[in-house]
C-alpha cells in the first residue's frame, strides 16, 4: 500500500490547508503549501472575518457571499504574503484605544482630524 499511501499523502498536502504542527497519516507536516482564511487567522492571531475582508480587498480570496467557508477558502502563503507580513507589525484600532486609554468616540474624533490614519486599506479601517 505504500505507493498509494504516498500518492494520497502528496495530494492531500497540496490541496488541504495543512502546515507545520499538523500530522497527516501518522507523519508530521513540515511545509505549508496552502492556507485557508481560518488557518491564517489562527496563525496570525487575527479575527477570521477581519482577515477575510483584508484578503478580499487585496484580491486574494472571494467575499464570503461568493466564496467558500473560511475553513476551505484557500490561497497560497505567497499570494497573501503582502497582507499577512504587515499584520505582524500593526496594531488594531481597538488595541490602540486601549493602550492610549481613550474612548472610541475620542479615537474617532482624532481620526477625523487626521491622526491615526489606517495603514491597511479595506472596510472598517
Amino acid at each position: 500500500y505504500a505507493p498509494f499511501r504516498n500518492l494520497l499523502r502528496d495530494h492531500i498536502l497540496k490541496t488541504w490547508p495543512l502546515g507545520p504542527g499538523d500530522d497527516l497519516m501518522g507523519e508530521p507536516v513540515l511545509t505549508r503549501h496552502l492556507h485557508s482564511v481560518l488557518t491564517a487567522s489562527r496563525e496570525y492571531g487575527i479575527d477570521s472575518r477581519r482577515l477575510r475582508k483584508l484578503l478580499v480587498t487585496a484580491g486574494v480570496v472571494r467575499a464570503v457571499e461568493q466564496g467558500r467557508s473560511d475553513a476551505w477558502e484557500l490561497f497560497t502563503p505567497e499570494e497573501a504574503e503582502p497582507v499577512l507580513s504587515r499584520l505582524e507589525t500593526l496594531v488594531s484600532a481597538t488595541d490602540l484605544q486601549d493602550a492610549l486609554l481613550i474612548s472610541r468616540t475620542h479615537f474617532e474624533s482624532l481620526r477625523k482630524d487626521g491622526y491615526f490614519a489606517p495603514t491597511l486599506e479595506g472596510p472598517e479601517h
